[in-house]
């Protein structure tokens, strides 16, 4: 195709500028195929790094968040024996807390019957004194006060 427009052209200066120019542009044709392929080159690279550099990242990061939700498990474990554990001991007092509660209502109707006890013994004994009282009463009214009244 060069030869063509050559040989169109009248001068051999024309001819040979035209040449030059064909020849520095097929230079720049290969300079820039060549910049170009070093350019796809690089970006692939830098695009694979990336792809890499971002995998690593997002491994890393599933990797933290796989031990942060061990550490999650594990101290929901230690916290579901801790109830367990504080559940067993809740129940137990309860219980204990039920058989004082027992005891304690037995021990109160014990004193409530001690009470009625002790008024009913304050009562005989009272009851005992006064006819303690009047029968010594009697015995000294009839042995030793008869004789000094006249009754």
């Amino acid at each position: 195709m060069v030869t063509l427009i050559e040989f169109q052209l009248a001068s051999r200066r024309e001819q040979q500028s035209v040449r030059e120019n064909c020849e520095r542009h097929a230079k720049e044709l290969v300079e820039n195929q060549q910049q170009l392929r070093s350019a796809t080159i690089k970006a692939r690279k830098a695009i694979s790094r990336f792809h890499a550099y971002s995998a690593k990242t997002t491994t890393e990061r599933l990797s933290d968040l796989l031990s942060k939700m061990g550490d999650r498990v594990a101290q929901s474990e230690q916290t579901m024996d801790s109830l367990i554990h504080s559940s067993s001991v809740l129940v137990q007092t309860h219980s204990e807390f039920e058989s004082h509660a027992g005891h304690i209502k037995t021990g109160n109707k014990l004193l409530s019957k001690y009470e009625r006890r002790e008024l009913t013994d304050k009562i005989l004994v009272a009851i005992a004194l006064i006819f303690y009282f009047a029968v010594i009463y009697y015995i000294l009214q009839k042995r030793i006060l008869s004789k000094f009244w006249l009754w």
